[in-house]
């Protein structure tokens, strides 16, 4: 039962981190950590597919083993932010949206740089 539990909540975090890296409100980092996590502990096919991935592998890896990001990720990830948050900001043209806004954007750049910057052949 743990297992399915488990392999459950794998699949909605990589789901979850998904969607995280549309909307740049969600961190799509810590849901793919967490899907790692619950993998590692219920399925080690789903944890080496994951871990393989291209795209999701590197990624938990350089936050799993040095804390930090790439540049070429970092840059993404903030320019990624920037624009979505500029469009809603445009769109909702609502003061407290717009504040509420800006200080996530500004939390999420400030986290960006204070994780290490790796380089990109680690």
């Amino acid at each position: 039962m743990k297992k399915i539990i488990f392999i459950t909540l794998g699949i909605l975090m990589i789901i979850v981190g998904v969607v995280g890296i549309i909307l740049p409100v969600l961190p799509t980092t810590i849901f793919l950590i967490l899907a790692a996590y619950f993998f590692s502990h219920s399925s080690p096919d789903l944890y080496s597919k994951l871990m393989r991935n291209k795209t999701f592998g590197p990624i938990i890896r350089n936050y799993r083993d040095y804390r930090g990001i790439t540049k070429s990720d970092r840059t993404k990830a903030l320019i990624t932010i920037w624009i979505i948050f500029g469009i809603s900001m445009l769109i909702s043209k609502n003061p407290i949206l717009i504040s509420i806004l800006i200080i996530v954007g500004v939390v999420h750049t400030i986290y960006l740089f204070k994780l290490n910057l790796i380089d990109n052949n680690s």
